[in-house]
């Protein structure tokens, strides 16, 4: 079943890491008895290490990996084991210890659980080992974690947003959190342009020319961005100057600030092809696009509003994902605070609310339904003590203007299908750690058969294996076969691999490079021949 998550529409942005959560921090029992601290560290390859501390004595060792939005792992103590998991509830950390039964299995019914409550803030990250993942609502900062917009002091210049040009070539690029799109002009021709920043100072990236895609690698040299394709370096120089820090209010969810500094399209109007979709802000707020993600601001009025892709093709689709959270982490939760009203067939309206980042947000959302399939969410809101009538009407007026179109193809997307019908994209990773209590090892495995007819087939699943002088464990919970129907669509402008389950669930994963790698929301496949 689809979920009506936020996070889904912000695939773009973020590795599936960042999207798993982030489990990095200090925390302390809720019941505050005993002085129970738990302290975890999580790198980017999803590894998850850390202590369960007692007071009255020795702690745990823990060593687990993530597996979708929960870690797992193995709980050693002199020499006696058992499995762990964790798991972000609101603004607690459940902490969840599974015995082991008799013939070795885990004993999940009598699984005990008991939360957690950070204490202080994520700890500073050194030499990036273990980096603290962003807000599923923000972008990604460059070169470092996401900047959270719904806390104060906004966010920082992006380095590549903006116009770079010579006597001969012109590059524009938009986009944010590492991942941009744009184009090149060069002696009268302009090519679309998708590109990848892994560390904040350089590019790699990849134009098209008459179907066909070419690389180029680009470089920060101060103000200037020194660009390299087949042997040619261009060194291009910012017009304009620095590109502004984007325009959302310091804390969007109460206070001033400034506002985007993306200007509008001609009338005010924004049109997107790739999303399929034009619509009219409303007048006196300005936007800009992260990605998939129109953020729209104003000068003096609190909050934001946010519109983003969606993959419902129906209003019963929405209304039967309509009970799960909007959005679920370590700084907060909102969900759906009346069920969603059919005002027309195509337009669902509901109202939000939560803790975000310590504050009561309160919004009002709605769901446009494409005819073309998706379509597009609105959400408005800000601080539930600033909210009033006025955001659900302007998010109304925006709905109401919408006019949708068959989204184009994203610059690349030809190259793509060309490269994986009929390819096994193949994924793996595995570890463990032994000493003379025992050990464990696990395995996460993963196989998308995507087959030229447009159909495909995906198995695999997170396995692993506890062994201790008492006994051994196994965490397997089957490799699960499913099968449905594939395509390269775009998100945002970029190209990304869709699959649509015959459960009616929908995955998608943007595509890119990185020299020869190629990565699913940054995390790298491999692509192999279809036997």
């Amino acid at each position: 079943m689809k979920r009506l998550v936020i996070v889904i529409s912000l695939v773009p942005l973020f590795s599936s890491l960042a999207l798993a959560q982030n489990f990095s921090g200090t925390y302390v029992l809720e019941s505050g008895e005993g002085g129970t601290v738990l302290s975890v560290q999580q790198d980017p390859q999803g590894k998850v290490r850390g202590t369960l501390q007692f007071d009255d004595g020795p702690g745990y060792q823990l060593e687990g990996m993530i597996k979708n939005n929960e870690a797992v792992g193995i709980a050693s103590l002199q020499g006696k084991s058992s499995l762990f998991k964790l798991r972000f509830q609101g603004d607690q950390l459940m902490y969840t210890i599974i015995p082991v039964t008799a013939d070795n299995k885990p004993d999940v019914k009598n699984a005990q659980e008991f939360p957690f409550i950070r204490h202080g803030d994520v700890p500073a990250t050194a030499g990036g080992e273990f980096p603290t993942a962003g807000n599923p609502l923000a972008p990604a900062a460059p070169g470092g974690g996401a900047a959270n917009p719904l806390a104060e002091g906004g966010t920082a210049p992006d380095p590549f947003v903006g116009t770079f040009a010579d006597d001969r070539l012109t590059l524009r690029l938009s986009g944010g959190g590492g991942n941009y799109t744009g184009q090149m002009q060069f002696q009268g021709q302009t090519f679309p342009v998708s590109a990848r920043s892994p560390d904040g100072r350089s590019l790699r990236g990849t134009f098209s020319s008459g179907g066909d895609s070419f690389q180029f690698d680009a470089m920060l040299q101060g103000p200037a961005l020194a660009l390299t394709t087949s042997g040619t370096t261009y060194n291009l120089r910012r017009i304009g100057g620095q590109q502004a820090a984007p325009g959302l209010p310091a804390n969007p969810l109460g206070g001033q600030g400034r506002a985007p500094a993306a200007a509008q399209g001609p009338g005010g109007a924004i049109n997107d092809p790739y999303m399929g979709v034009s619509f009219d802000p409303p007048q006196g707020w300005k936007y800009e696009k992260r990605q998939a993600i129109y953020v729209i601001g104003h000068m003096t009025i609190p909050g934001m509003i946010l519109v983003m892709p969606h993959s419902y093709n129906s209003a019963q689709e929405v209304m039967a994902a309509a009970n799960e959270p909007l959005y679920q982490g370590q700084d907060g939760q909102l969900m759906l605070t009346r069920a969603p009203q059919v005002v027309s067939q195509n337009m669902l309206v509901s109202d939000f609310g939560g803790v975000l980042g310590g504050q009561q947000a309160q919004g009002r959302i709605i769901c446009m339904i494409s005819p073309h399939g998706g379509g597009v969410l609105i959400l408005a809101g800000t601080a539930a003590g600033s909210y009033t009538q006025q955001y659900a009407t302007l998010a109304e007026g925006m709905a109401r203007s919408m006019r949708f179109s068959k989204p184009q193809e994203p610059p690349g997307a030809a190259m793509w299908k060309q490269r994986l019908a009929g390819a096994r994209l193949a994924y793996m990773k595995s570890g463990g750690s032994t000493d003379s209590s025992g050990g464990y090892a696990w395995s996460d495995q993963h196989d998308i058969y995507l087959c030229s007819d447009g159909s495909f087939q995906s198995s695999g699943g997170f396995s692993g294996t506890l062994g201790t002088a008492g006994g051994s464990a196994i965490w397997d919970p089957g490799n699960q076969t499913k099968v449905g129907q594939w395509a390269i669509v775009g998100h945002g402008g970029v190209p990304a691999l869709q699959l649509r389950h015959q459960d009616g669930d929908v995955q998608t994963w943007a595509l890119s490079t990185d020299g020869q790698k190629t990565l699913l929301d940054g995390v790298q496949y491999f692509v192999v021949e279809n036997p």
